[in-house]
């Protein structure tokens, strides 16, 4: 999308800074997994730069953003509902009146979000996605075959770790197991440390069986 990440400043121009920005995140993350394939290493930095991209991954689309620009129209439309019944808003012209549904002013005035003001809930969503993520035990799966990972702009899926209690937890959720294929042949699944974890991460290859799986699961929370 055209200027999607668009920002306004104090005296009313517009900056694409934070489009740019994105490139100090993306090109560092790109470089750290294809190091992880051939290495098998992962230091403590790089998972912290990697979980903020995937934290990034879930907000900077409008799957999310979309979500936030309706609470802040449904607030704006309540608290203008408000100012009306009030009697603190003028009176308005006739002819709206004429049109209006129910005595609601929100029939005839039409309320528009900015696009700019998702944008710090973008951000901090992805910091706090980010830092939960980092928490957790990674295990890095990798394809030997040549089967591939389903992956798309936002290639993230989360589950809570036990199912069974059918619980709706996010992604950074204590509780969250979260899979990101990260490349057509690996895939990060971070999940909540156990007793028994001993290590930040560890690499090893899929099973036979469970590719298919995988995609079939993420095609399905896709759609």
């Amino acid at each position: 999308l055209d200027y999607y990440y668009e920002q306004l400043k104090p005296d009313g121009s517009k900056t694409q800074m934070l489009e740019d920005g994105f490139q100090t995140i993306e090109t560092p993350a790109i470089g750290i997994i294809r190091n992880i394939s051939t290495s098998q290493k992962l230091s403590s930095d790089d998972k912290g730069c990697l979980a903020f991209y995937i934290g990034l991954l879930l907000t900077r689309g409008p799957s999310f953003r979309d979500g936030i620009h309706e609470i802040h129209k449904h607030s704006a439309e309540i608290m203008l509902q408000k100012e009306y019944e009030s009697g603190r808003l003028p009176e308005p012209p006739a002819i709206l009146k004429k049109h209006m549904v129910n005595n609601d002013i929100t029939s005839v005035i039409k309320t528009v979000i900015l696009p700019h003001v998702s944008l710090q809930y973008m951000y901090d969503s992805a910091n706090t996605i980010g830092q939960s993520l980092y928490n957790k035990k990674w295990d890095i799966y990798y394809i030997k075959n040549s089967e591939f990972f389903v992956t798309s702009d936002t290639p993230v899926i989360f589950e809570p770790i036990n199912p069974e209690t059918n619980q709706a937890v996010g992604p950074a959720s204590p509780e969250s197991l979260v899979l990101c294929p990260i490349a057509k042949k690996m895939l990060i699944a971070a999940r909540p440390y156990c007793k028994s974890d001993c290590s930040g991460f560890e690499f090893m290859p899929v099973k036979d069986g469970m590719v298919e799986k995988l995609n079939e699961f993420m095609c399905f929370n896709a759609q």
